[in-house]
């Protein structure tokens, strides 16, 4: 079957005598949007690629490629210093080209959404989910395309070019940056530590109530006598008032510093995210707007949601416990 974006010709003449030149344009600026967010998309990857793996790529080197041949002999006593100041420039290129992509794609993003608003009002519905669906296959085309592409040429910039992976090798492997902000690495250290790590409070942090709330529903779940159970409550109030009263010293603690030091880097930048991921043991940080933007734009799609009146979670409970009273009699 010939696509139908393809065939623009006749579709569009057709939709231009049904519903005028107006929504024809419309759709047209849609496909043009689709074919710039599959390209802006794979290079916000590319770029996030590049920066993870300490990867420079061509269009950057090339453009630095003089200041590099200054300093090219191993003899030059400001080879350190100026090799130093390169890679510096080459980061803030990168976080530069990374922040304006992220820029270029919200807006699209946004545009996108008024446009499938506008069309799901002016055509009807089954015009309007074929074109929906043949666009979106037409977008995942391209976007698979593109994303073979830059694969092969992120291989092979880590062939060319010699990457020495120092502590942070870590973190790249738990922590995935989708902003242009460059983490601190102390930061970085304590936003890709698991569920499973605990940080040492200091004793105007520590909360009595909290623990004793916990360590009461942890009590309830053992199922032994109330002797037992008054005895363990016994000693762990003992624990809790003698750290209370004697707290350890954990202000030299480096975990408490990188803690309070994360603390501080996120309320300074209220603008990002930072979410476990779905798949892995992961975090994920992002920009808030970007991560709205794209909540939106799922949730405009009529075929795979719609808005309800009400919360139908009672009504769902109701039925379910009707079933289960029939089959329990």
């Amino acid at each position: 079957m010939v696509d139908m974006i393809e065939c623009s010709g006749s579709f569009f003449r057709d939709l231009n005598r049904r519903y005028g030149y107006r929504i024809v344009a419309e759709l047209k600026d849609w496909i043009k949007l689709d074919k710039k967010r599959a390209s802006l998309c794979n290079r916000r990857i590319f770029l996030l690629e590049c920066r993870r793996n300490k990867l420079t790529p061509r269009h950057i080197s090339q453009n630095i490629k003089c200041l590099n041949e200054v300093v090219m002999d191993i003899n030059c006593p400001i080879m350190k210093k100026a090799d130093k100041l390169l890679n510096k420039f080459k980061r803030s290129v990168i976080n530069i080209e990374i922040e304006a992509t992220i820029w270029q794609l919200t807006r699209i993003q946004r545009r996108l959404v008024d446009i499938k608003y506008n069309s799901r009002k002016s055509l009807p519905p089954d015009v309007f989910a074929d074109f929906e669906l043949r666009s979106y296959n037409n977008y995942d085309k391209l976007f698979r395309k593109i994303r073979k592409s830059n694969v092969k040429k992120i291989e092979e910039l880590k062939r060319k070019q010699k990457v020495t992976h120092i502590d942070g090798s870590v973190v790249d492997e738990f922590l995935f940056n989708y902003t242009s902000l460059e983490i601190p690495i102390d930061v970085a250290h304590t936003l890709s530590m698991g569920p499973n790590f605990g940080i040492n409070e200091l004793k105007h942090e520590f909360s009595i109530p909290r623990v004793l709330k916990d360590f009461e529903y942890c009590i309830r779940g053992i199922t032994s006598s109330d002797d037992i159970k008054n005895t363990l409550r016994a000693q762990a109030t003992n624990i809790i008032t003698n750290h209370y009263r004697n707290p350890k010293n954990f202000r030299g603690d480096y975990m408490v510093k990188n803690f309070k030091e994360t603390r501080r880097f996120l309320e300074d930048n209220p603008d990002i995210l930072v979410m476990r991921s779905d798949k892995g043991n992961s975090t994920v940080i992002m920009y808030r707007d970007e991560y709205v933007d794209s909540m939106y734009s799922l949730l405009s799609d009529v075929t795979m949601y719609r808005v309800l009146n009400k919360d139908p979670t009672l009504t769902v409970q109701s039925f379910a416990n009707c079933l289960l009273d029939k089959l329990h009699t």
